[in-house]
């Protein structure tokens, strides 16, 4: 990742551009004199979150007995859609 972004726009292109999540990403940057900085470290954060990709947790969530709610995003949640959600829990998912 390059840093600090020099201006707020540079960041959203280098996100992907004008997209919800590039925008929230470029929102997300700290101000500093020197430019736009990310609110934690780039060189711990892929390693801090290398467990969440590697485990799915459908397991533990099939086995929950009392109605759950699943929310996620209008596209999914970390290529989670609710057709995934259904296939993976083998039971309805409201998509709502």
């Amino acid at each position: 990742m390059q840093t600090p972004f020099l201006a707020r726009q540079d960041a959203l292109l280098y996100f992907g551009g004008e997209t919800p999540v590039s925008q929230v990403w470029a929102e997300g940057l700290e101000p500093r004199s020197d430019g736009f900085w990310p609110r934690f470290d780039v060189d711990i954060m892929p390693a801090s979150l290398a467990f969440v990709e590697d485990r799915a947790c459908w397991t533990e969530w099939a086995n929950i007995s009392q109605p759950t709610l699943l929310v996620l995003g209008e596209t999914g949640m970390s290529g989670v859609t609710v057709r995934s959600a259904q296939r993976q829990l083998a039971r309805p998912v409201s998509a709502s």
